[in-house]
């Protein structure tokens, strides 16, 4: 018998090591004192769950789970099992032995006070493939021990590769000796919650049962607002009904993701070997949070920028690695073309298209499907510019999908949803050539399998890719969100009325601009974007490199003492070394000379101004504070403020800064005092003024925001001379300006003058109230005092 034992031990022994490889979240892991009492505490009784566990225990330096715990003479097991169920009582009545264990341990801990045992929960995943929903009906007696083990032993061979264990943080048993509550109602309360627990991580990791795509097909032809429609169309139109219905199920088809857990495996593995061979490292910040919060029960929704077709694949790549279940991702239906249409399916898309307008029918399927899938707790990722930005700033937000997501919470409010904002950038993007080509006035080529071929084959060219970055912003509660800005929503829980509610589209206005503020506070600044907004605002765009390491080191000094938000990152590298990379990705030239070494362009113009326009937000008011000191020479601290809060409403509006009026003061104050400590500016009593002896540095700076105040000058020059002027008039009229400006000058037209570009200015000045309003008559003359002071630019009108 024990022969028998040895060598079963040892053949799972085997598995385990050839077929294995553990990784473990979260990375906290290391906090854990080593030789302290620790009992694990799993969910279901598994002998090659416990090996796994000893295996990973061995890495960590923590103690044996196999082993008992000797005290007194005394051995305890080091392990104890939850049996999971539903039911709260029958939950109790099984795990009696469990209660008699830990009760165990509490009085023993009671007559050793230098005891502390630490209970460490233990969660393990051998693959990650969601559950099919099974009929209520259905029950599962017939399948014994042997049946089971085989299943295991199969389960480890074939994706055993993906095996996940989840420490969670540890419980002192101490805390509930010294309770003076009935000691067995705690412990029955501590595993029921440690149970809870356990199911939380597994559906944030796994997700939700899967539901076959015909039997969701059914539901959804079976819900209220369809059935509706469907008679409506068939009124209208005098269809038979089985027509309607099969147009309808075809835009269900249209629509639908097909998600296949074992393509997301193939996919995962040939995304490492592209990514390790595309990207020196991706950069993820701010995952903890949103880990934490996803262990929480609560519903995910992923709210990226979107800069490129890769933002798709790599972002999921690494939810995916962080330990959490793969989002259902809105695509356009401009990659609904086999293979890709097809591919991203099988990963986990749903496809959406450009608009509504005009097919109420698709609408309807359409929300009704988003719903659906929320409700069931799929986390979510969409895009909320809508499509990626070819000019490198973020776009006006995209407000449908949203509105829907607020929907779905009015019909079912049993778990919060939480909006994620997502930061993504890379220090080379693959499409920012065609881009440029598209701002310049070539038109847009849709997406096809030669285009595709096509970036494959510039991928295998391409060497110097550098990092990608993906930056996790501060999450947004939508029921608090609500709860503070929307006190009579409430009111409308479970509305099944055909309007919205009279506050829900200004609501996702403002909850769109609140998350595109805080995608933008969670900006991820690279060496390129560095390099390139200090090139682009030198004369010649060439820069001594002694000059140019000079001003990086000024900037990370900068962001070190007043950084632009807590979510915010910038290169920890030296001056140099970040120069160095920059170059490395051959948009940057080092040209040698006898008298100094020049840093110069290596790409186009139009190419760089994409990377300088990622992080021009985060210059804006150092830049307007030096271009403020130095055109007014000498100026107190409370002027500056002034003089920036008059244009600080536009400059937020269209850069989505995050600072609001009473935090914009504060952070002004900072960076003046960041400047003195810099000997940038000198301050003598009250009076500051620029130090001569940094102005090469200063001159810099100040040139950052010079675009954005051309641009502003032009448009509130005419709205000076004619307030009562429309949009479009307004926009043709700044468009022959700035031609006719720049006719006879080497100025470079795409940088802010671009038709995007200026139709997000005239309709940020729109929004807040600049055009065809007699009351903005003061503002609008305030502005254009302090922006011909600060430009000195010639309007003829």
């Amino acid at each position: 018998m024990i022969h028998k034992y040895n060598i079963y031990n040892g053949i799972i022994n085997l598995l385990l090591n050839i077929c294995i490889n553990i990784k473990t979240l979260p990375k906290y892991l290391n906090k854990i004192k080593k030789k302290q009492k620790i009992i694990y505490i799993l969910q279901k009784k598994s002998k090659i769950d416990l090996l796994i566990l000893k295996k990973q225990c061995y890495k960590q330096k923590l103690p044996d789970p196999t082993e008992s715990i000797k005290i007194n003479n005394k051995k305890i097991p080091r392990c104890i099992f939850i049996n999971n169920t539903n039911n709260k009582f029958l939950f109790y009545i099984k795990n009696k032995k469990n209660i008699e264990l830990i009760n165990k341990y509490i009085k023993l801990e009671k007559k050793n006070f230098n005891l502390n045992f630490k209970i460490l929960p233990i969660l393990i995943f051998i693959g990650r493939k969601p559950k099919y929903k099974k009929n209520k009906n259905y029950k599962n007696k017939n399948i014994t021990k042997t049946i089971k083990i085989i299943k295991k032993i199969l389960q480890i061979i074939w994706i055993g590769k993906e095996t996940f264990i989840i420490f969670s943080k540890e419980i002192s048993l101490k805390n509930i000796s010294l309770k003076n509550i009935s000691k067995r109602l705690l412990i029955k309360k501590l595993i029921y919650k440690i149970n809870t627990n356990f199911n939380k991580q597994k559906f944030a990791t796994i997700g939700p049962n899967i539901i076959k795509r015909n039997k969701l097909f059914k539901k959804i032809l079976k819900s209220k607002t369809i059935k509706k429609k469907i008679n409506k169309e068939i009124k209208k139109k005098n269809k038979k009904q089985k027509k309607i219905k099969s147009f309808t199920l075809s835009i269900i088809k249209e629509i639908a993701t097909n998600f296949s857990y074992e393509m997301i495996r193939i996919v995962n593995r040939i995304m490492k070997i592209i990514w390790n061979k595309t990207f020196d490292k991706i950069i993820i910040n701010g995952n903890k949070k949103i880990c934490k919060l996803a262990y929480k029960g609560n519903k995910i929704i992923y709210l990226p920028c979107h800069k490129s077709h890769i933002d798709y694949l790599i972002l999921s790549y690494a939810i995916y690695h962080q330990g959490l279940s793969i989002p259902y991702i809105a695509a356009g239906t401009n990659l609904n073309f086999w293979p890709i249409g097809y591919l991203f399916r099988k990963l986990g898309a749903f496809f959406i298209r450009r608009t509504f307008i005009g097919n109420k029918l698709y609408s309807i399927i359409f929300k009704e499907y988003l719903i659906k899938l929320i409700k069931r707790g799929h986390s979510i990722e969409y895009f909320i510019e809508g499509s990626r930005s070819r000019t490198g700033y973020l776009l006006k937000p995209k407000t449908g999908i949203l509105t829907i997501t607020i929907k779905s919470l009015l019909k079912n409010i049993n778990k919060p949803i939480i909006l994620v904002p997502i930061y993504i950038n890379y220090d080379h993007i693959m499409e920012v050539k065609t881009y440029t080509k598209e701002m310049s006035g070539h038109l847009k080529k849709n997406e096809n399998i030669l285009q595709i071929l096509k970036g494959i084959k510039n991928i295998k060219n391409m060497k110097n890719f550098g990092n990608s970055y993906i930056n996790f912003g501060e999450p947004l509660n939508l029921i608090k969100y609500l709860n503070k800005n929307v006190k009579e929503w409430k009111q409308n829980l479970n509305f099944s009325k055909s309007k919205n509610p009279n506050w829900l589209i200004p609501t996702a206005k403002n909850i769109a601009n609140n998350i595109m503020n805080r995608i933008n506070a969670a900006v991820a600044a690279n060496s390129t974007n560095l390099c390139a907004i200090i090139l682009l605002s030198v004369k010649k765009y060439q820069i001594n490199k002694i000059k140019m390491i000079e001003q990086i080191k000024c900037y990370i000094k900068l962001f070190k003492t007043v950084p632009y938000s807590k979510y915010f990152t910038f290169p920890k590298e030296s001056a140099k070394k970040i120069l160095n990379k920059a170059i490395k990705t051959n948009k940057f030239r080092l040209k040698k000379n006898k008298n100094c070494d020049l840093i110069t362009l290596n790409e186009n113009i139009n190419i760089l101004n994409y990377y300088k326009n990622n992080i021009q937000h985060i210059f804006i008011i150092p830049s307007l504070i030096i271009k403020i000191i130095q055109k007014y020479k000498k100026i107190k601290k409370k002027e500056i403020i002034d003089k920036i809060n008059i244009i600080y409403p536009i400059l937020k509006n269209e850069f989505y800064l995050y600072l609001n009026k009473k935090k914009i003061n504060k952070f002004i104050i900072y960076i003046i005092k960041e400047f003195i400590n810099q000997k940038l500016i000198i301050q003598k009593k009250l009076i500051i003024y620029i130090n001569k002896k940094r102005n090469n540095q200063t001159k810099i700076l100040s040139t950052h925001i010079n675009d954005i105040l051309k641009k502003y000058i032009t448009i509130i020059s005419i709205l000076k001379l004619k307030p009562n002027i429309n949009t479009i008039d307004l926009y043709n009229k700044s468009k022959i300006l700035i031609n006719y400006q720049n006719k006879n000058k080497k100025i470079n037209k795409f940088k802010l003058y671009n038709k995007q570009t200026l139709l997000s200015s005239l309709k940020t000045l729109k929004e807040i109230g600049y055009i065809k309003n007699k009351k903005y008559k003061e503002k609008i003359k305030n502005t254009y005092n302090l922006l011909n002071k600060l430009i000195k630019k010639k309007i003829n009108l």
